[in-house]
């Protein structure tokens, strides 16, 4: 489950999400599907009061996930937080797992975040929204609070907003619990 691979991809990687996102925004009243297929959204809330949403979810800091928990797997422990972002070069994965664990400023992980958001949205409004309508950005929210998230939620709006897709959601896993903040009313 923590590597996201096999069995246990379409669980950790859109199940998981979605259920981070109907948590805060569906009611017990509402109906949530997953087609377990490749069609072209990955789950549809079913609304009682109002329409249906087709959902895309996608992850951002894939790539650093992979490495930090095969770490993790292998050793018993490991680090959090790498801040490298999907577009990188293997060898930079490589040699950041190679070098001790660091700590890591607020900032950092925010100018992180920041970049992973940006290429995410720039290679889905590439491809088109396909028939979703609303898209769920997972990401590793567990690296700061809240409130340190809360104070970027402008900049990520200003990336979101020209989004194909009427509604943009960052999901994650925060310290304290799920966060899932609306980026693109």
């Amino acid at each position: 489950h923590r590597k996201g691979k096999g069995n246990l991809k379409r669980l950790r990687d859109e199940i998981t999400p979605a259920a981070r996102f109907v948590k805060k925004y569906a009611t017990r009243e509402d109906r949530i599907q997953f087609p377990l297929d490749d069609s072209d959204w990955d789950c549809n809330v079913c609304h009682k009061a109002t329409d249906n949403r087709k959902i895309q979810i996608t992850i951002i800091q894939a790539r650093e996930r992979l490495n930090l928990m095969q770490e993790l797997n292998e050793s018993g422990s490991g680090r959090g937080f790498l801040g490298l972002t999907d577009d990188r070069e293997t060898s930079e994965f490589c040699d950041a797992m190679l070098h001790e664990r660091r700590m890591y400023s607020t900032e950092e992980a925010q100018q992180t975040i920041l970049r992973a958001v940006a290429l995410c949205l720039k290679k889905k409004n590439k491809k088109g929204n396909k028939g979703a309508d609303t898209l769920l950005i997972e990401a590793p929210l567990d690296t700061l609070s809240e409130e340190r998230w809360f104070e970027i939620r402008h900049k990520l709006i200003e990336m979101a907003t020209p989004s194909a897709f009427n509604e943009v959601y960052l999901v994650g896993r925060g310290v304290d619990s799920d966060i899932c903040m609306k980026l693109k009313p």
